[in-house]
């Protein structure tokens, strides 16, 4: 071998020779232990199947709960009666089945969410109730 060959190799790096790669039918290929290489098929579809049923747990949650809301009764109108407004400077109020009730309280399973001149809406379970006074 030359001297330019020599050095060419030199600047090249130092060269893999067979006996520095692992051995892959003892090892497998990453260093992997042939012994959990059976395993390895297992692993791979293990976590989309477990990605899988954790979807279809919620979406079936999601389902009976959307259900669930669906077939309950809503409180009617006659339950609920608006008795009177009261508007001023502050916040307004109504007065429902005979009690005082603030923005955002909770009255026979409803919330109050808004106060019209002679209306009162109240939310339960996504769905709205608009009271009316006997004007």
């Amino acid at each position: 071998m030359s001297l330019i060959d020599e050095a060419l190799r030199k600047a090249q790096g130092p060269s893999h020779s067979p006996s520095v790669l692992p051995d892959v039918k003892t090892t497998g290929w990453g260093g992997v232990p042939a012994a959990s290489r059976k395993f390895a098929s297992v692993r791979a579809w293990l976590g989309p199947v477990l990605i899988g049923l954790a979807l279809l747990f919620l979406t079936a949650g999601v389902i009976v709960w959307q259900v669930w809301l669906y077939i309950t009764p809503v409180p009617s109108p006659t339950q609920l009666e608006l008795h009177g407004v009261v508007e001023g400077t502050g916040e307004p109020l109504a007065i429902i089945n005979g009690r005082i009730v603030h923005l955002g309280e909770t009255v026979e399973g409803a919330t109050l969410v808004e106060v019209g001149k002679h209306t009162a809406r109240l939310r339960r379970r996504k769905r709205d109730i608009v009271l009316r006074t006997a004007q």
